[in-house]
């Protein structure tokens, strides 16, 4: 069994990006897994076959080793439950009886929950908050209305109402069926267990905010007295676009499929935007990009290539909206260190500031770069963060 070389979130989002990027019938017959029997994954409204998502992501971990096959599995689909769970994802259980294989991949349900400091103190919020800056996700049970109606894998999102602005600060799924808890105030009431992979301080900041909310909530949504009420289908896609991304990272296209479509000379022109908005989507926030362009003088912080067409602002941890779009918390970086750099197959040691390069990469021509010093800019306050880079330290490769 080698599930054990997926050691973070990255690795399940690429294999998650690429199940969206070919469709599920073509993603499983690349890997050549069956449909799931007795487990999906849940993510971001969508299910997806937990079993090959699993067997594509060890490619992502270890490419020397390329991905798992079904013949390498031991302990049946409750192991891969484990794994993915591990990580912070949402597992749920296959109703044979009722959903067929085709409709794994249908979306699910989302509904509104809602917070007020006057409700659930904000002391609350920064445990949360805590645990998931330590993790990566973080559970805890919340206030379901609509309880008779959710079920686990549907999406949340947490409305931050009261005084000052209002805005999305949390979303996530239900982990488990609804059942009575207490909610805070005393009173038993229909609680859902709810698994956030992306949270922020409401106070300090909102994933989606106050201006783009009244544009897809109604009025009487904005302040409902009650939390936990279903959202249309339109407003759940809205609030999709709007959200930024968990990883940070454009989904990597891996060679073998990049020329996957017959040429077609009349699709030339819409294909010149398409990469056009990639690249510029790639780059980063142009405010957050020009930042790092200032500080690092134009320069990769570590090859020291100077051709600004090819740099790109890159997060250490990855983005959680405004506040990580940090001097502090990014790297000027050429596309194609950028690209191993949130592959965790590049990293920087948080004491010496020398590169470290996985050892699969060291037989290549990026061998050059590994113990080379990075380069940091002038400006002390503008150095990369210490805590940032031990933390993406913590999720690449173990062997220094």
């Amino acid at each position: 069994m080698t599930m054990a070389d997926i050691k973070s979130r990255k690795e399940i989002l690429a294999a998650i990006a690429e199940f969206d990027r070919l469709g599920r019938d073509r993603f499983l017959k690349k890997y050549k897994f069956g449909p799931s029997r007795s487990y999906w994954l849940a993510h971001q409204n969508k299910r997806y076959d937990s079993k090959a998502i699993i067997g594509a992501a060890r490619g992502y971990a270890r490419p020397d080793l390329g991905p798992m096959t079904a013949d390498e599995f031991s302990g049946g689909e409750a192991t891969v439950r484990r794994k993915l769970e591990e990580l912070g994802f949402v597992v749920g259980v296959v109703a044979s009886d009722k959903t067929s294989a085709d409709k794994l991949a249908q979306g699910s349900r989302a509904f509104l929950l809602t917070w007020k400091e006057s409700g659930w103190p904000h002391s609350n919020i920064l445990r949360m908050l805590r645990e998931f800056e330590r993790q990566g996700y973080v559970e805890e049970p919340w206030r379901l209305r609509a309880y008779r109606q959710a079920k686990p894998g549907d999406r949340v999102w947490v409305l931050k109402q009261g005084t000052g602005p209002k805005g999305i600060f949390g979303v996530g799924q239900i982990v488990s069926a609804p059942r009575l808890g207490n909610s805070g105030s005393g009173k038993q009431q229909m609680m859902a267990p709810i698994r956030f992979s992306q949270f922020a301080d409401p106070k300090k900041q909102l994933l989606i905010g106050d201006k783009e909310i009244h544009q897809i909530l109604s009025e009487t949504q904005i302040r409902a007295q009650a939390s936990g009420y279903p959202l249309s289908n339109e407003q759940i896609q809205v609030l999709e676009q709007r959200l930024p991304s968990e990883s940070g990272a454009a989904p990597l296209i891996l060679a073998a499929d990049s020329d996957e479509q017959p040429f077609n000379p009349s699709n030339i022109a819409d294909a010149r935007e398409r990469i056009s908005r990639t690249i510029a989507q790639r780059r980063g926030q142009k405010a957050f990009r020009d930042l790092l362009i200032a500080a690092y003088e134009g320069k990769c912080a570590i090859t020291g290539c100077n051709v600004l067409d090819v740099l790109e602002a890159a997060h250490i941890y990855p983005y959680r909206g405004p506040d990580t779009n940090k001097a502090s918390n990014g790297l000027l970086l050429r596309a194609d260190i950028h690209t191993l750099f949130d592959c965790s197959l590049i990293a920087i040691d948080p004491a010496t500031l020398k590169v470290i390069v996985a050892p699969q990469l060291r037989t290549s021509t990026y061998k050059q770069l590994h113990d080379r010093k990075l380069r940091v800019p002038r400006t002390t306050s503008q150095a990369p963060n210490k805590e940032a880079l031990i933390m993406h330290r913590s999720g690449a490769f173990s062997i220094s």
